[in-house]
This record gives C-alpha cells, structure tokens and sequence, in this order.
C-alpha cells in the first residue's frame, strides 16, 4: 500500500467528533455505530469517518453540536496540548462559523503553516485576526492555529425558524430579527421544516397561518416534540372566514401552546413574544 501515514491519521473533523462522544459517554467501540445511525451511513463510510482522514463538513459538525447541547465552536476549537501552561496569553481573534461571530484567544504554530487536516486557519486583517474554515482561506494567507479557546461568556444566537407563505411579508419579519442579533432561517413548505426540526431543532418558530397542505398537526406536533423549550407564533390575518376556522384556530391555539400575532407584524411585539417563549 502506499497511504502515508498522514493518510492514515485521524483529520481535525474525525478528532474533533470522537472527542466530542467521548465527552458525552459514548464509548470507543460504539462511535462507527452512532454516526453511521446518525447520519444514515454504511458501516464503512462510518467507520471511515471516525478513524480516517475522510473531510468533516462544517454543517455536520454543526448537526452534532446541537445534538449533544454545544456549540460548533466548542466542538471544533483544538485541545490545549500538554505543558502549555506557560505559553504566552494568546491572540485575541474572531471565530466565525456560518452567521455566528464568537469572540476567542488563538495561540499560532510557530512555523504559522496550517496543517492538510486542520477544520479552521487565521487569518489576519490589520491588526486583528480572524478564524475561518480553511477551504474560505487562501493557502498563502492562512496561519496555522496550535490552539484556540473560545469565550463562552458569549450566548450563541436564538436560531428562529421562519414559514411564510408571503414572500415579502416574511422577508419584513426576518429583518428585524436578524437586527436584534437573532439568526432567521426561512422555509418554503411545512415539509422542508419537518425534515429538519428533529435533527437541528430551533429555539423560535413563526409559522404563517393557516399552514398549506393540511400539514399543521404534523408540524405544530414535531415543534412541540422536541426536547428544549420553544417558542411558537402564528401569524394570521383579520379574519373574514366563519365561526368553523375561528373554533380550528382556537383549539390549535390551546393544543399547541402558541401565540397569536396579526399582520402586518410590529417588529417590537414579535421581538418581545419570542423571548417570553425562549425563557419558557
């Protein structure tokens, strides 16, 4: 055979994933097997990626993180190595993974030359640093990163789901929601937010009312599923139907836990009515 043995090592990704199921009590023997059932792979395309230098997305990375309650951030930063104590206080620097900014501290490699397996590089703007995925670096500009820690003390950002059949109408509601610091993530049909509510479930829903297709219990239902508090908002129009949809609304309404919010939508209300359900 004539893999080298850097073929051979496990990449940044790989590490990255079975320190992260380690953390979480999943033993060695059992890593192959829960991400072959998580990401619906083959025992081989499993067991190549927890032992061999196959590529990690960011987005699977990020799928995992939110499974087990950390962040992308946390499950990518790279380990402190053994009797660094000493070493000097580190770069102040810029994580940015998708739309999230995180502050963090970055220590260089002393030859600054980014390794093939690394998930992240540096690089520099002036006087600051930035961490990026290091396919969005050029190879001549990145910086090798030995280690990085990243400032907890900063909340990720309430991550809200966006279903609106009018198209305008939803981009006036994300705008604002994404100026208040919150990510917004719109949906065309209830069943491209059911795919991915039971794998990446979001910290708000507003969801325009009624939903297409007959799909509100099933939708209404998955949102309420999922484990971590939520918060749920039904836009609706003045109504000009009958008592018949008024008595639907009501009783999904009481079934569901949700909130109501009239159109045109005051950024102020629905900005106050996702944290009230946040903190739920």
């Amino acid at each position: 055979m004539s893999d080298s043995a850097d073929d051979d090592a496990p990449s940044r990704g790989a590490q990255a994933v079975r320190a992260l199921l380690e953390r979480h009590g999943l033993p060695k023997h059992r890593h192959s097997a829960f991400v072959g059932e998580f990401f619906e792979l083959s025992r081989a395309a499993a067991h190549q990626r927890v032992s061999k230098s196959t590529a990690w997305t960011l987005e699977e990375l990020g799928v995992l993180a939110e499974h087990f309650g950390e962040t992308l951030a946390q499950v990518v930063a790279p380990s402190r190595p053994p009797g660094d104590a000493e070493l000097s206080p580190g770069l102040a620097a810029t994580l940015c993974a998708g739309d999230a900014r995180t502050p963090c501290r970055i220590w260089l490699r002393a030859d600054h030359a980014p390794s093939s397996g690394d998930a992240f590089v540096a690089l520099r703007t002036g006087n600051e640093y930035v961490v990026m995925p290091s396919s969005a670096v050029p190879g001549a500009h990145a910086l090798g990163i030995a280690r990085m820690e990243v400032d907890q003390s900063t909340p990720s950002a309430r991550r809200v789901a966006l279903l609106d059949p009018l198209g305008r109408a939803a981009k006036a509601v994300a705008g604002p929601l994404q100026a208040a610091g919150m990510e917004v993530q719109p949906f065309e049909t209830a069943r491209d937010l059911l795919a991915v509510i039971p794998r990446l479930p979001f910290d708000g829903y507003v969801i325009g009312w009624p939903v297409a297709n007959g799909q509100t219990g099933a939708l209404l239902s998955a949102i309420r599923a999922q484990k971590k508090p939520c918060a749920l908002i039904l836009l609706t129009s003045r109504s000009r139907a009958g008592s018949e949809a008024l008595s639907e609304l009501a009783e999904v309404v009481a079934r569901y836990k949700a909130q109501l919010l009239e159109r045109p939508v005051q950024p102020p209300l629905l900005r106050s009515m996702l944290q009230g359900g946040f903190a739920a």
